[in-house]
């Protein structure tokens, strides 16, 4: 970061306010040649009221050649429910970069859409044989979130085929964030069986907040 990038730097870190000469400032952030002030930019802008001018520049986010700027600015569009924003998302599930199909896949969970087309997408991307085990556990979440006919049996046997104890830990936080009642008594008896008492303690805390919270 050369020294004129510097000086801006310091001011868009001094922003504290929500003004119209605090919006101006970090409007040109988001166009600055270093990525560093851009997604500095980006991650303040996020605090400011909603507009359209807002979501109009985090649209414009999801072109960015950073990963971590386009990652952030999916989640930023999925926090405000933008429907409309449906398209621009599918369209980055095949980005090169974990993660930004991390953050759309996620996003579209939490949209929940109930679009046939999102399903096919995120059905077909299963058959990527590349594809991170991360990912694959993240795709099945969405289809159980989006999907009532989806069974969560598939997210437990990502459990049981896992070989990373993160994958672990991420399917039993994400089955706490979200798991229908009827699958309650199931998932418990499937866990029991399946969760190693001999795992990471990382894995067993993960374990315990679920059944804290399945009651």
């Amino acid at each position: 970061m050369n020294q004129i990038n510097e000086i801006f730097m310091d001011d868009i870190e001094s922003i504290d306010d929500e003004s119209q000469n605090s919006f101006e400032n970090l409007k040109k952030g988001v166009f600055s040649d270093d990525s560093e002030i851009r997604q500095r930019s980006f991650s303040k802008l996020a605090f400011f009221e909603y507009s359209e001018e807002i979501k109009n520049i985090f649209e414009r986010g999801l072109s960015d050649n950073d990963e971590l700027i386009r990652s952030d600015c999916i989640e930023f569009l999925a926090e405000f429910d933008l429907l409309d924003n449906l398209e621009k998302i599918c369209e980055l599930l095949d980005d090169p970069s974990y993660y930004v199909v991390y953050s759309c896949v996620i996003s579209l969970a939490e949209l929940n859409s109930h679009n046939e087309r999102v399903f096919g997408l995120l059905v077909n991307k299963l058959k990527d044989r590349n594809l991170q085990s991360g990912i694959v556990l993240r795709i099945h979440y969405a289809l159980y979130r989006l999907d009532p006919t989806y069974s969560i049996e598939h997210l437990l046997d990502c459990y049981s085929d896992s070989r990373d104890y993160r994958d672990r830990c991420a399917i039993l936080s994400l089955l706490a964030e979200g798991i229908r009642e009827e699958d309650i008594p199931f998932t418990k008896d499937k866990l029991d069986k399946i969760v190693n008492p001999n795992d990471f303690k990382s894995v067993l805390s993960e374990y315990d907040e679920l059944l804290d919270s399945l009651g």
